[in-house]
């Protein structure tokens, strides 16, 4: 099995997650339920993350990329998940958000293997689930 072919079944089984290959792309599809609260109004939404890496070395590094959607109360948790796990983020890291008014959407990059990222985000995944349980 070609090497990206394995990558991505690897990423996939961390995730829990579909991947698709198209050329030297391997996109993960994640899947997430949030609950939107606008005015005195609850909406449930299911949303896909864009998840994805390319590039793929020899060494077994990629470019991964992430575009993840959050509740604004869970922006802290969730970059200080990824920032404090045991696998540390690699020096050409980056991150960015956007806001809109009542959800955010956070985009990652990085230059790593893609399970390490993958196993990042996922903890930080389960930070969020867990705090949302306790709220």
């Amino acid at each position: 099995m070609p090497q990206l072919e394995q990558m991505a079944e690897k990423v996939g089984l961390l995730m829990n997650a579909e991947v698709e290959i198209q050329g030297s792309v391997c996109l993960i599809k994640q899947i997430r339920s949030i609950r939107i609260s606008a005015h005195s109004k609850q909406f449930n939404c299911m949303l896909e993350h864009d998840i994805s890496f390319t590039n793929l070395k020899k060494d077994g590094t990629a470019y991964n990329q992430a575009e993840i959607v959050l509740l604004p109360e869970e922006l802290e948790d969730f970059i200080t998940a990824l920032h404090h796990h045991s696998i540390p983020v690699p020096i050409n890291y980056q991150y960015r958000v956007d806001t809109n008014p009542n959800i955010l959407c956070v985009y990652l990059s990085s230059q790593e293997a893609p399970e390490d990222f993958a196993i990042r985000l996922l903890a930080a995944f389960e930070v969020i689930q867990q705090n949302s349980l306790v709220s």
